[in-house]
């Protein structure tokens, strides 16, 4: 996932920033980008600057322009639910969306999850539990009709779960 914080080289009107201004800002925004690769660092995902190249020469800036600020990776969950039927959180047919096993996920719980997508039984649309909603999770105990025994999972309300098609997952 590439991120995109830089500073332009441009002003709003389209004309060239003079070297110093272009020099200062590019410098608040690299600060900017490390500070914010650290935050995301603290988290436990990987956070990856690519090298700093800067322009000698203004009129060399669009060879020195670059494709994103910092690429994240995190972990992500998959899931097909060939039970389950919906396209969006008014035909989702229950409150709660079943994440994962609270067993599973807290044996992960070092490497934090970025999403899970939870896809239906056609395979065409998703629920996606970003981790964020983490806090919000609750531990609910039920019965699992293909394991043959009740487990404790991991539910989110679906007014937290993003529902959309499986090609606008990302």
């Amino acid at each position: 996932m590439s991120v995109r914080h830089g500073m332009g080289d441009s002003t709003k009107e389209g004309a060239v920033k003079d070297s110093d201004r272009f020099l200062n800002d590019l410098r608040s925004s690299r600060f900017a980008v490390n500070e914010f690769a650290a935050l995301v660092r603290s988290k436990g995902f990987f956070a990856w600057l690519p090298p700093e190249r800067t322009r000698s020469d203004p009129a060399d800036r669009k060879i020195y322009a670059d494709s994103g600020d910092l690429m994240l990776q995190g972990r992500v969950e998959h899931k097909v639910r060939t039970n389950l039927r919906f396209t969006s959180r008014d035909d989702y047919p229950y409150q709660t969306v079943i994440v994962d096993e609270v067993y599973k996920e807290q044996a992960k719980a070092s490497d934090p999850v970025l999403l899970y997508v939870i896809e239906n039984c056609d395979r065409t649309h998703a629920a996606v539990v970003y981790g964020w909603t983490r806090p919000r999770w609750q531990v609910e105990s039920r019965p699992d009709p293909i394991q043959g025994r009740v487990c404790d999972f991991y539910t989110v309300d679906k007014s937290l779960v993003r529902f959309c098609p499986v090609d606008e997952v990302l």
